[in-house]
């Protein structure tokens, strides 16, 4: 199994909450509480005594060499399965009070249909359980909602902080058939809730946005929406979906949709996206990461990446890559490097803008997953993008999945660190992991 070695592994949480299965699917880190201090917010779900999945959270900071446990929140809504999937945090009301913004979704227990949920908490500083702010919960008209990710930013540029979500819209209760479409959604917070600014629904049925950012990737003096995940063709085809979108408060303009295939034929899932000067030549690429999915005899999943430009007009593929392991899965994704305005280092602090995937790959030799963290540069005038480095790890007992990275001074030490966060099967319940890795 191909490892490059310049990963340095720092050290890790584990944890099951309440002795319970508990799953992680996303992880911010910055500071949340405006204290000084980098923090590591992992969301995601656990089994509770209510035998119900519950919403969880969790947050820790790096002091002296040791994890301090800063607080955290789990909760369940509308009587039913509560699911986190997507946290950002910043000041996005502009009281000089960090927040922290969650989405996700839960089964009502009247409908049996998903609604989504957005929450809000501001976190005092130090050790100290995020205090709720807002919070907005609904169908919205629709049978079902599901939210998978989320954004901050003034997309429409009037002067407050938007939040930008993504998932699906059902359109059909159960029993089957059951079809979704993808959607993205723009809210603002307004204590105690969130107001809905716009909604945009793709005509696909049997589809979702997995990922999204935000960023001005024309210079038009616009932001940009993109938005990625899959879209279900006929038969069994699946394509990976791309859409970029335009949003001025109270319009919507699609400048272009893509279904993305597979140049091996597989079914193509994108999962995450994050756009950056990917290559420091003044312009701006967004790196997309998800799998291929084949048929037997071969590998049944590959990790794959790609980086797109768009110019308001065109888009243009500049990369395209597979894992070098087979049977991996890429899940999600961070860029470091100098992003105008934001003071980001490069991952590896060798002046070139990188990116980093995470997901997970079949070890043959236990016959379970390993989590799979990797470093790529891209280099625009030998394709494809240069692996720099890799960490896997695992246990024998059972599949060991990373969802989410992110980027920061976890420890204050001036060296920015990759933070993962996923879970695996202990032999007797999924156990959530923070880790901490350096370059």
């Amino acid at each position: 199994m191909l490892v490059a070695t310049n990963l340095v592994f720092q050290m890790s949480r584990i944890w099951n909450q309440a002795g319970s299965d508990t799953l992680l699917d996303d992880v911010y880190v910055g500071d949340a509480d405006v204290d000084g201090r980098v923090e590591s917010i992992s969301v995601g779900t656990h089994w509770s005594p209510a035998m119900l999945w519950r919403a969880h959270s969790r947050i820790y900071s790096h002091v002296g060499g040791a994890w301090r446990w800063e607080g955290g929140r789990n909760w369940i809504a509308g009587g039913g399965d509560t699911y986190l999937e997507g946290v950002k945090a910043g000041d996005i009301d502009y009281d000089g009070k960090g927040e922290i913004v969650t989405c996700g979704w839960y089964v009502n227990a009247t409908t049996g249909m998903p609604w989504m949920q957005l929450k809000a908490f501001t976190k005092p500083r130090g050790y100290a359980k995020p205090a709720p702010e807002a919070e907005y919960h609904s169908n919205e008209d629709f049978p079902g909602i599901r939210l998978h990710d989320i954004e901050l930013g003034d997309v429409d540029r009037d002067g407050t902080v938007e939040e930008v979500v993504v998932g699906d819209v059902w359109f059909s209760p159960p029993p089957p058939p059951i079809y979704m479409s993808p959607v993205v959604k723009v809210y603002h917070k307004s204590n105690p809730t969130f107001t809905w600014e716009g909604t945009f629904v793709e005509a696909e049925k049997n589809g979702t946005f997995w990922g999204v950012d935000i960023y001005e990737l024309d210079y038009d003096g616009r932001f940009e929406i993109v938005a990625v995940g899959e879209v279900h063709g006929p038969g069994p085809v699946k394509y990976g979906l791309i859409c970029i979108y335009e949003f001025n408060g109270a319009s919507w303009v699609k400048e272009g949709q893509w279904h993305m295939e597979d140049p091996e034929g597989g079914n193509l899932t994108w999962y995450d996206v994050e756009a950056n000067d990917l290559d420091d030549d003044g312009t701006i690429e967004f790196v997309v990461v998800g799998y291929a999915s084949y048929p037997y005899p071969g590998p049944p999943r590959w990790g794959v990446y790609a980086v797109y430009q768009w110019n308001g007009t065109v888009l243009t593929i500049e990369d395209w890559g597979y894992a070098p392991w087979p049977d991996s899965v890429y899940r999600g994704v961070v860029t470091g490097g100098l992003k105008p305005n934001a003071g980001i280092p490069d991952i590896d602090r060798d002046g070139k803008t990188e990116f980093a995937v995470v997901g997970w790959v079949f070890n043959s030799t236990v016959g379970v997953d390993y989590g799979l963290l990797a470093v790529y540069r891209w280099n625009p005038s030998s394709p494809p993008s240069i692996l720099e480095s890799s960490n896997i790890w695992g246990v024998p007992s059972g599949n060991t999945r990373c969802y989410a990275v992110g980027f920061g001074d976890i420890d204050r030490d001036g060296l920015w660190e990759l933070v993962t966060a996923g879970h695996y099967w202990n032999g007797a319940v999924w156990t959530a992991e923070v880790r901490v890795y350096n370059t």
